[in-house]
């Protein structure tokens, strides 16, 4: 098998683990390619590797090892794209919700996933995007999100789906989100969690200027537009925390279900659950 690497370089731990790693794969008869940005900033330790650019990444192999946190696997998820190529998430610190993998356990797996005892499961993937430009799409893993911005005043935005209106709102935004995003911003503005795989869409007010609307779930080929009516400066359009663009007055956003989903890498003795429980402490202090 052929691995590709991307990682977070400001991590100190990469550079601990990282040619460790790559001898493991090269001894056990794998290859390894890693984006170029890793070899710069490890290139004393990656005498002889392949390396390319990360729109490269994907043609070159057939797993892409994403060594950081959540964010290094939704830039992961970028460098696949519609690829197909599925992600194995090795957690260099954090939460860690996509990033299950530990350090200490890296080897362990790496094994299960030579001896073909691992699963890959598929999740959903919006795309995003402006009237104004639509030969331009952004894809997200997590979430999209029209946000306030600079502003100190509230935002009137108006959502219709699937071509009937759905909601007016006066707030700082509104977020759109997946499951696996369920757990990200929507969770944190009071959306509720969606356990992956099951696919739908989340739709979720930031700070709502009335205390009965809330968040809803809709079907996952649900065709969202979003109109800004209301603003009084500039927007943003944040996909996945990663990408942002400025956005304004009267500017008509789409929104639905990407063609292809992002593939991860998940263990036969693992469960989503126990990642809900480790990593939102859920029962800690609680009556037993």
């Amino acid at each position: 098998m052929k691995y590709g690497i991307i990682a977070n370089t400001n991590k100190k731990e990469l550079f601990d683990i990282l040619q460790g790693l790559i001898s493991w794969l090269e001894k056990n008869d794998n290859s390894v390619v890693v984006e170029k940005d890793v070899y710069d900033a490890a290139t004393d330790l990656l005498k002889n590797i392949e390396y390319a650019e990360k729109d490269k990444i994907s043609s070159l192999c057939d797993m892409v090892l994403a060594l950081g946190g959540d964010g290094t696997i939704i830039r992961a998820a970028r460098v696949v794209g519609n690829s197909g190529v599925p992600i194995a998430g090795i957690n260099l610190g954090g939460l860690g919700f996509l990033a299950e993998v530990a350090v200490e356990e890296i080897y362990e797996r790496l094994q299960l996933i030579q001896d073909g005892e691992y699963l890959v499961e598929e999740r959903m993937v919006l795309k995003a995007k402006l009237e104004s430009a639509p030969e331009v799409s952004y894809r997200a893993l997590n979430d999209i999100v029209i946000e306030r911005g600079s502003s100190t005043r509230m935002v009137s935005i108006s959502v219709t789906v699937d071509g009937k209106f759905f909601n007016r709102y006066s707030a700082d935004g509104i977020i759109i989100a997946t499951p696996t995003g369920s757990t990200a911003y929507s969770l944190s503005a009071g959306g509720p969690i969606i356990v992956p795989p099951h696919e739908a869409i989340i739709v979720t007010p930031l700070s709502p200027h009335s205390l009965s609307l809330r968040a809803v779930v809709i079907k996952p080929d649900s065709k969202i537009k979003i109109n800004i009516e209301n603003a009084s400066g500039k927007m943003l359009l944040s996909i996945d925390g990663q990408t942002s663009v400025k956005i304004k007055n009267g500017q008509n956003i789409s929104v639905e279900r990407a063609k292809n989903n992002i593939r991860l890498v998940k263990w036969k003795d693992g469960s989503y659950f126990d990642t809900l429980r480790t990593k939102l402490n859920w029962g800690v202090g609680g009556r037993s």
